[in-house]
């Protein structure tokens, strides 16, 4: 049976949309509706993209074995880890030309890594810095590459609290993002950058230290430093979410540390925080 439209179609259209980006659990009950229904919302099941094993080159085919699916117009926020190689997902990130908001593991920011972000209009950024990026050749310069002069929020990340890394006062390439006003680290590189890029990016408007899962004791008190404590842009932000789940939430419309992080700022601006107080702790359970 065809179920006959009650309202206009750009409004139903309309509506439909919306209940699937803000509810996007309830878009597989959504395609069965009707056929004109499924025609609207099965791009937004390729929305959100999150691929976290080798498997990138079968996802492409798979989407485009759907002829009702243009991937550079569905595709808005890609979460592509645990990829062995960067010659498995250039295909993928090559065709998503609308993306703006891409989370990805260990990128030592290669040319061919960059290649593959060339049409796209990134306005968030997350990723893994290599273990010994400095024997990597990891560098700050790659920044200035046309691809991130529309970079808001970047995050860099990486699991090991050990890694020692050489002088990165040289923020010259980081310094080139002229778009940026968010910038998210890290314990183990803030712990080497941090008292830099507060001082060198004044345009920045929030810096986080995101400890995922970790004792607030053994995190943050190596950023007990003057420069942290006098800087009112700083937050040092414990939380008991994973990343992936954190990333997910924010690429569907929800607050992701981000979001929550310009809520504690504004709750000090507005008396609700001691000036003074520069940790967030979400691991703490709220009476």
């Amino acid at each position: 049976m065809t179920t006959q439209p009650t309202f206009p179609p750009e409004l139903e259209r309309e509506i439909f949309e919306t209940t699937a980006i803000c509810y996007p659990d309830v878009i597989l009950t959504l395609l069965l509706v009707c056929r004109r229904v499924h025609v609207w919302i099965s791009p937004l099941l390729y929305r959100v993209l999150i691929i976290t094993t080798p498997r990138s080159t079968e996802i492409l085919a798979a989407i485009e074995s759907k002829p009702e699916i243009a991937l550079d117009n569905a595709v808005r926020h890609i979460f592509l880890h645990d990829i062995s190689r960067i010659e498995d997902s250039a295909a993928l990130l090559t065709r998503c030309t609308r993306v703006t908001s891409l989370s990805f593991g260990v990128a030592n920011l290669t040319p061919e890594f960059l290649h593959s972000l060339h049409l796209m209009h990134l306005r968030k950024l997350c990723i893994d810095v290599p273990y010994f990026a400095y024997r990597l050749g990891w560098s700050w310069n790659a920044f200035r590459h046309t691809n991130f002069s529309s970079l808001t929020h970047l995050a860099m990340f990486q699991e090991s609290v050990w890694n020692e890394y050489p002088d990165w006062s040289e923020l010259d390439g980081l310094d080139s993002l002229s778009s940026l006003t968010h910038l998210a680290l890290c314990p183990a590189l803030a712990n080497w950058i941090l008292h830099s890029v507060v001082e060198a990016l004044p345009r920045v408007v929030l810096f986080v230290v995101c400890a995922w899962n970790r004792p607030k004791e053994f995190t943050f008190a190596r950023y007990r430093l003057s420069v942290v404590e006098q800087d009112p842009r700083v937050v040092l932000m414990a939380m008991t979410s994973q990343y992936k789940e954190d990333w997910k939430r924010g690429s569907w419309g929800g607050d992701d540390f981000w979001v929550r992080a310009e809520m504690f700022l504004a709750r000090k601006r507005a008396g609700e925080v001691e000036a003074t107080c520069h940790l967030l702790d979400e691991t703490v359970e709220s009476i």
